[in-house]
C-alpha cells in the first residue's frame, strides 16, 4: 500500500513538472480535449441508460399483455395453461439476466393480485419456463444477499425444495436469513411446517408469532397440525404462546387437557393466555378449577378469569351476554 502511494505520488510530481513546459495554446487544447472526452462519455451513459429503460418498458408491456392475455385470461375461461403459448413467451426475445429476473418479478406481483386457481397456474408457467434454476443455485450461495433474494423468489412462486436444507437455514447465524427460511418454510412445506420449532431454545418474537400464524392459518393444502406437543414447560413461553393462540384459532380441544397441566406451573403472563384459552374453547369443565384460583391469584388473572367463565357460560347458554358472579 505504501509503494503505490509513493508512485502514485511521484507520477503527480513529474506530471506537474511536465506540465509546465507546454506553451499555453497546447494546456488549452488538453484540457478542451478533456472536458469533450468528459461530455461525449457522460452524453453516451445517458444514452444508454435512456435506451435500457426503454428496453425495460417495452419488455414489460409485453410480458403484461402475454400474461394477461395468452396465460390468465385463458386460464380462467378453460382453467388450464396452454402449452403453444409458453413457447411464444417474451422472454425468449430478451436474453439478458435483468430481463428474467424482471419477468419474474411480474410474475410473484402476479401471483399476490389474483386469487382461485390463478397462482398455481402462474407457478406452473414459472417452473415450464425452467425459471427457478437461478433461485436454486443461488440458494446455496456463500453470499447472504443471495441466498435471502432467492428464499424470496421461491417463496413467492410457492415452489419448494430440499427441505433439509432449509431447515439448516432455520438456523442460520444471520437473523434475516433465518426469518426469511422460517416464512419460506411455513409458506411452502407439503408437510412439517413448523419443525424448525422442534428446538427448546427456541424464541419468537411477538411480530414473529403474528407473521407465522397468519402464514399458517393461510395454509389450505395440507392438515392443520395439533399444536398441543408446543404447550409444554420444556419449550419457551413465546412457543407455548403461539401455539395457544393457534390452538385455539383451530378450537383443538385436545389440547385442553396439557393446558390444564401446564396452568398451575406457568408464569402469570403465561396463565392468563391459557386462562383465556380456555375460555375461547368454552370447557365448562373447568369452571370450579377457575373459580376456586380466583382468591388467589392477581388483579390481572382475576379478570382473565372472569372473562374466561363468562365465555364459558355464554357457550353454554347461547343468547348470555352477561357479567359473570362469582359465588
Amino acid at each position: 500500500m505504501m509503494l503505490c502511494m509513493l508512485l502514485y505520488r511521484r507520477w503527480l510530481d513529474d506530471a506537474a513538472r511536465y506540465w509546465e513546459c507546454f506553451s499555453l495554446p497546447v494546456k488549452i487544447s488538453m484540457v478542451t480535449g478533456v472536458l469533450a472526452l468528459i461530455c461525449a462519455v457522460a452524453i453516451y451513459g445517458w444514452m444508454m441508460h435512456r435506451w435500457r429503460r426503454q428496453r425495460r418498458y417495452i419488455f414489460c408491456e409485453a410480458t403484461d399483455d402475454w400474461l394477461v392475455n395468452q396465460v390468465i385470461w385463458p386460464a380462467v375461461v378453460y382453467g388450464i395453461v396452454p402449452e403453444k403459448q409458453l413457447a411464444h413467451a417474451p422472454l425468449s426475445e430478451y436474453q439478458y439476466p435483468e430481463y428474467k429476473q424482471l419477468f419474474i418479478r411480474q410474475l410473484m406481483a402476479y401471483r399476490k393480485s389474483f386469487t382461485g386457481n390463478i397462482p398455481a397456474i402462474l407457478r406452473t408457467v414459472y417452473l415450464r419456463l425452467e425459471l427457478q434454476a437461478g433461485a436454486m443455485a443461488g440458494l446455496y450461495s456463500r453470499q447472504s444477499a443471495r441466498v435471502q433474494a432467492s428464499l424470496k423468489e421461491l417463496s413467492g412462486m410457492g415452489v419448494w425444495i430440499d427441505g433439509r436444507f432449509i431447515l439448516r437455514l432455520t438456523k442460520s447465524k444471520n437473523e434475516h436469513t433465518r426469518w426469511l427460511a422460517r416464512s419460506y418454510m411455513v409458506q411452502c412445506a407439503p408437510a412439517y411446517p413448523l419443525e424448525f420449532l422442534e428446538e427448546p431454545g427456541e424464541v419468537l418474537l411477538p411480530w414473529q408469532q403474528f407473521e407465522l400464524s397468519r402464514m399458517v392459518i393461510a395454509r389450505e393444502d395440507i392438515p392443520v397440525p395439533l399444536f398441543e406437543k408446543w404447550i409444554d414447560p420444556r419449550y419457551h413461553p413465546t412457543i407455548i404462546s403461539f401455539a395457544l393462540r393457534l390452538a385455539t384459532h383451530y378450537q383443538q380441544r385436545t389440547a385442553v387437557k396439557v393446558m390444564l397441566r401446564l396452568l398451575p406451573v406457568s408464569v402469570e403472563t403465561l396463565r392468563i393466555h391459557i386462562i383465556g384459552c380456555l375460555g375461547q374453547l368454552h370447557v365448562a369443565e373447568v369452571g370450579p378449577l377457575l373459580k376456586g384460583m380466583y382468591e388467589m391469584e392477581s388483579s390481572a388473572c382475576r379478570t382473565a378469569i372472569l372473562q374466561a367463565i363468562d365465555q364459558i357460560n355464554a357457550g353454554a347458554q347461547p343468547g348470555h351476554h352477561g357479567i359473570t358472579i362469582l359465588r
